[in-house]
């Protein structure tokens, strides 16, 4: 930890690696619950879900969410700002 804290002097650059090396952080836990996905998928209609599904959706939600908040990160420090705003989302899905 010592050595995280010599090296990243600013939150930006901290960011900035943990989402530019996103792909090392998949063995963490999953952000959406399978319990949340399945109950997502079934509320769309009258369907038994797997688990496997309610899964994949989950990783494809991370990885869209990922690529969102990659963009919105751009956005804010391109603009000067450290703080990402609801209005870098909103620009970062279009």
């Amino acid at each position: 930890m010592r050595c995280l804290n010599n090296s990243f002097k600013n939150l930006d650059n901290v960011l900035f690696i943990i989402i530019s090396q996103r792909s090392l952080l998949c063995d963490l836990k999953m952000e959406f619950s399978i319990s949340k996905m399945k109950e997502m998928i079934k509320n769309q209609g009258d369907k038994r879900v797997s688990e496997d599904s309610a899964e994949e959706l989950g990783n494809v939600l991370e990885m869209f969410a990922g690529d969102v908040a990659e963009e919105a990160v751009g956005i804010a420090k391109d603009d000067g700002r450290k703080t990402v705003r609801a209005e870098d989302i909103k620009e970062a899905l279009r």
